[in-house]
């Protein structure tokens, strides 16, 4: 774990204080268990700022790009050129 400071206005350091000591856990457990349960609440939905800036010929690819580019990227690595370096062994071949 890292340590973080947080700035909280009074009532709101009371009040945790307070939940933190009637659930015998410290302000610390309370304050990340808060956070766990509203990152929870609001997940990031991952886009592709690059999405839409060229013509696949496919009318139905908008639609679909998101779960395309979720399909073609590593979730490590990211983009990959797999399909790219196929088709550049084929036209060395050539």
């Amino acid at each position: 774990m890292k340590r973080t400071t947080v700035l909280l206005d009074t009532d709101l350091l009371i009040e945790t204080k307070q939940l933190a000591q009637r659930l015998d856990r410290t302000v610390a457990d309370v304050i990340r268990a808060a956070l766990t349960e509203f990152i929870a609440a609001h997940p990031h939905k991952r886009t592709f700022s690059f999405a839409g800036t060229g013509d696949s010929g496919d009318p139905d690819f908008a639609h679909n790009v998101d779960e395309y580019l979720r399909e073609h990227t590593d979730p490590q690595l990211g983009w990959s050129n797999r399909g790219a370096d196929k088709g550049r062994e084929e036209n060395q071949r050539a």
